[in-house]
């Protein structure tokens, strides 16, 4: 009996001993992988992703539209400007060049929207630009 009771003692001794090695090693551990974690992410506060710039529609520089006329043909036009993307649309009355770069450096003498204006037969009418 003495056996038993000595060794349910030294059971309860070695379990209270391993418990509280791992209650102090615990506190530890969780501050390293705190602090691991933190310089890591520290790390990465600086970084920027490289972001591609975005560019869409007509280039139309101040050159072309120095070209434009009242009484030039749509044919001319379209060899001034380019063609447009609203050609053959529902909307013949008029022309829209649309230019948009994320990238303020790329085509910064660009016009960003351009229409012209057609009478019925196809002739310009007037222009407006929007930059």
């Amino acid at each position: 009996m003495n056996a038993q009771r000595d060794c349910a003692q030294y059971h309860i001794t070695l379990t209270s001993h391993l418990t509280n090695k791992m209650i102090t090693h615990r506190p530890k551990h969780f501050m390293l992988t705190a602090l691991a974690t933190l310089v890591i992410l520290q790390g990465c506060g600086g970084y920027k992703p490289y972001k591609t710039p975005i560019t869409q529609g007509v280039v139309i520089n101040p050159e072309q539209v120095e070209l434009l006329q009242v009484g030039l043909h749509k044919t001319q036009v379209r060899q001034i400007l380019g063609p447009t993307y609203g050609e053959g649309s529902v909307i013949t009355d008029h022309w829209e060049y649309v230019f948009y770069s994320t990238d303020p450096n790329q085509h910064a003498q660009s016009m960003d929207h351009v229409v012209i204006w057609f009478d019925k037969e196809g002739y310009v009418t007037r222009w407006t630009i929007t930059n």
